[in-house]
């Protein structure tokens, strides 16, 4: 059994009070996702994730306790220009999304990779595959970012190439690999703040980067996605055409698979 209740919160960035929807309970039957969404009925509790300040903007866990440079980053006038290009997004989706540039800017990308994650399932959800699909390549950037500072995400052997791979496992038409020309949005060589600033401007906008198709003329395709060596061999690139996936964890696991590019 899930509860909700309103609770009236003060905002620590501007001192704003507002009254909120807090999860007092909830429950999970059943396995979770690959990407280690939960099944019900804590799932369904996802809009009340996060708290969004009506006056500010910030979004986070728990607006009365943030991390003391937040305040910083939300009267940046980045924040204010990322916020006003979320009129499109739906109330659970802006907060996820507003939470993740706060933790990039904070050079927390471990939680910009969960946040960007959990706007994804909320997208999922809404039945949105295209921005649902880019939100998820955003994630894998930040999971990378992780990896280069030589941390994990999540403590289980594995699970971090888990969720690339499930990532990755999605129609092969509609995503492309590491290092292709979506790579532009946002470069490794930036400095933070303009990885941020892209992600939250075009490159976060459905359509600019996942509609373009990924084909190949060559019967296969290799990359890496951090520590994991993902091969496709694409016999198709139009959106009936099916593709042979294989991920390899050096010491934890190999896995193949067919992604049948007309679904999700």
């Amino acid at each position: 059994m899930t509860t909700i209740y309103r609770e009236d919160v003060t905002c620590s960035v501007c001192g704003h009070q507002s009254e909120t929807m807090v999860i007092g309970s909830t429950n999970e039957f059943g396995s979770s996702d690959l990407d280690f969404r939960p099944p019900e009925m804590m799932r369904s509790t996802i809009p009340y994730w996060l708290h969004e300040c009506p006056s500010c903007g910030c979004s986070a866990d728990d607006l009365a306790d943030v991390d003391p440079r937040v305040p910083n980053v939300v009267r940046n006038p980045a924040f204010r220009s990322m916020r006003s290009g979320l009129g499109e997004l739906s109330d659970s989706a802006r907060k996820f999304r507003t939470a993740t540039f706060i933790a990039c800017e904070l050079g927390d990308y471990a939680g910009a990779f969960l946040r960007a994650l959990h706007e994804a399932w909320v997208h999922d959800d809404e039945g949105d595959s295209i921005r649902a699909r880019a939100v998820r390549l955003d994630a894998v950037d930040f999971l990378h970012q992780v990896h280069r500072g030589g941390l994990r995400v999540y403590p289980e052997m594995g699970a971090d190439e888990m969720v690339t791979v499930d990532i990755f496992r999605r129609p092969a038409s509609s995503i492309a690999p590491p290092g292709s020309a979506r790579r532009s949005c946002r470069s490794p060589a930036r400095t933070r703040s303009a990885r941020c600033s892209s992600f939250s401007g075009s490159c976060a906008t459905a359509g600019t980067r996942a509609a373009t198709p990924w084909t190949k003329s060559s019967a296969g395709a290799e990359w890496e996605a951090g520590p994991i060596v993902i091969k496709v061999d694409t016999h198709s690139g139009n959106e009936t055409g099916r593709s042979r996936l294989e991920a390899r964890v050096p010491g934890v696991y190999r896995a193949t698979g067919v992604a049948n590019n007309s679904s999700g």
